[in-house]
């Protein structure tokens, strides 16, 4: 038999003596690098599109959206994926709403690539009560994924994804939120890695266990993110890996462990690395918070208990410079001052700490192995 090629053959069988040829009817597939989207250019056109449960959508052109206007609001029942073409963002209007959130219940999987919120804190500074706002508002999803997305100027979180199932947030931006980047309690599996984070208002990365809660089969990895000003990486319970992350003049702790009661009172300390990060110049006081005095660069809180399993702080860096003066003649990503919540303190002075770890948990003490600069 001669060979043959034929556009649209999808099936070849041959069978007793006969061949069976199964022709494709209309266009060829798109390949998987290629995925089928509904392209939208308006935000009435996207609300539209998330409500009919399209599984796939790029937002081609910016969008803004107030308290009194549409909701982009993606619904827990479907699957869907949301993107944004280059230099899109969605604005807010600064009021008290989620610029974007899920519906309402708990469940869902929902994936965000690309997109650009700016939650409006420019147009109302000051934080908003309760979560009534933010820019990612995902709570209690099966799965989350942000990839390359940045979002800025929240009046309360940037991504709020309080107990998630699986979470994953890659090469993210975040810069002026009045709370924190991420804020994840009780989230079961999850990864942070790559991101950049400028001027949180609150923990930079926010992983708590709740009250009465243990933590249990849970894990999280924090990686390879740069953090500049606001607070550290606040991670407390069990079953953690904070590795490779540049902290540069945070405010009273580079990476806080442990509990903070009645938070994470209840988890044991066990499973805990925290290798080959480096921190740099922790300040004592923070414009956001004002009357707390800390200053610590590795922090591990669990008062009255014991440290149940392996804890390690091993290879990092914390390095004291000591630098005197206004923060805003120091660093280049700090050239309008300190963020606060209502503003910017532009004469803010740095006040570094001087303890390098802070130990508060009974016995027996973790492995250290450290190299300490200017201590």
């Amino acid at each position: 038999m001669p060979d043959f090629v034929h556009t649209g053959v999808t099936n070849i069988a041959l069978v007793g003596d006969t061949i069976t040829v199964t022709c494709r009817n209309g266009p060829p597939p798109v390949p998987d690098d290629q995925p089928i989207t509904d392209r939208v250019e308006t935000l009435g056109d996207l609300c539209a599109a998330l409500g009919d449960g399209s599984p796939d959508i790029t937002l081609m052109k910016s969008v803004y959206v107030t308290k009194s206007g549409p909701q982009i609001v993606a619904s827990r029942n479907h699957a869907v994926t949301l993107r944004s073409a280059p230099g899109v963002t969605i604005t807010g209007s600064g009021e008290d709403f989620h610029l974007i959130s899920a519906g309402s219940g708990t469940g869902g999987n929902m994936s965000f690539f690309g997109l650009t919120l700016d939650g409006g804190l420019r147009k109302h500074w000051g934080e908003s009560p309760q979560d009534e706002a933010g820019n990612f508002f995902v709570p209690g999803l099966d799965v989350a994924i942000f990839d390359g997305c940045s979002t800025m100027y929240s009046r309360r979180t940037g991504i709020f994804a309080q107990a998630v199932d699986f979470l994953v947030i890659r090469n993210t931006s975040c810069y002026c939120t009045t709370r924190d980047f991420v804020w994840c309690d009780d989230a079961h599996k999850v990864l942070v890695e790559g991101c950049t984070i400028t001027h949180c208002g609150d923990d930079s990365i926010g992983w708590h266990v709740s009250e009465g809660k243990t933590g249990a089969g849970r894990s999280g990895i924090f990686r390879n993110n740069r953090i500049f000003g606001g607070l550290g990486i606040k991670a407390l319970g069990p079953n953690i890996e904070i590795c490779g992350n540049q902290l540069v003049a945070c405010g009273f702790y580079g990476i806080r462990l442990g509990a903070d009661a009645p938070e994470g009172a209840s988890a044991p300390i066990e499973n805990i690395n925290v290798h080959d990060n480096i921190i740099t110049d922790v300040q004592i006081t923070n414009p956001c918070h004002a009357g707390q005095r800390m200053g610590y660069w590795l922090w591990l809180e669990y008062p009255a208990k014991l440290v149940t399993g392996p804890v390690s702080f091993t290879n990092n860096t914390l390095v004291r410079t000591n630098q005197k003066g206004m923060m805003r003649l120091l660093y280049p990503w700090a050239q309008d001052g300190a963020f606060t919540k209502s503003g910017w303190a532009t004469n803010w002075v740095m006040d570094v700490g001087s303890e390098a770890i802070r130990w508060n948990c009974g016995t027996p003490k973790p492995q250290f192995s450290n190299k300490l600069v200017g201590f």
